[in-house]
């Protein structure tokens, strides 16, 4: 994600600004982070620059993996991590993920932190371009188009179950024993999602 000067941090300044933001993160490094010797080196050297930004997804890295995704929820600790870096001078925190904008800001337990940046739907959207995802008539079309394909494999395999977001449409088989799971998969793969015009994201039982 490119650098941006997040709103309200200004950009890199002086010499003299940067030092004082530096000190600012002094936190980051404090005595008893449990990182190996050359990790703190590596951290303290980051810290040490004027802007920063720190992205993270959120399924599978702030929250686990559950077998409902509207029931996943972000550990406390690192809420309250991003929380804090979040108000540190000179850096933009960020939520990168595949999941819909407004979801992942709901979920997040961020969305009321000043300056944290959103980009849902694997880049499609962002909080800081109002109307981002938004697809054309043919786009509309097309994404009707596999949804409706994707309704006949979730009909003939009891277990999977589709999440429809602004420019996807996701078939979800986690929780399903083998064969059925992989027998699901392939039905997708075989489904009108092999136009030339669809990207095909693949991840384990999705």
């Amino acid at each position: 994600m490119p650098d941006q000067a997040p709103s309200g941090r200004g950009g890199s300044g002086s010499s003299a600004e940067s030092g004082s933001r530096s000190a600012g993160r002094s936190d980051v490094t404090a005595p008893g982070a449990r990182l190996p010797g050359d990790v703190l080196q590596l951290v303290r050297r980051v810290a040490a620059l004027p802007r920063i930004v720190l992205a993270t997804d959120f399924d599978g890295t702030l929250a686990p993996f559950v077998q409902d995704p509207m029931q996943a929820r972000p550990a406390p600790e690192a809420v309250q991590t991003l929380r804090a870096a979040a108000s540190l001078p000179g850096v933009t925190t960020a939520l990168v993920s595949g999941r819909d904008l407004r979801v992942l800001q709901d979920l997040s337990g961020l969305a009321d932190v000043p300056g944290v940046v959103f980009i849902g739907t694997h880049g499609a959207q962002s909080s800081r371009d109002v109307g981002s995802g938004l697809l054309t008539p043919a786009q509309a079309a097309l994404l009707a188009e596999l949804d409706t394909a994707l309704q006949s494999v979730v009909a003939a395999h009891p277990g999977s179950r589709l999440e429809r977001k602004p420019a996807a449409v996701v078939l979800h088989t986690r929780g399903m024993p083998e064969p059925a799971n992989s027998a699901a998969l392939a039905a997708a793969t075989n489904s009108a999602i092999t136009a030339p015009r669809v990207a095909r994201l693949r991840s384990p039982e999705i």
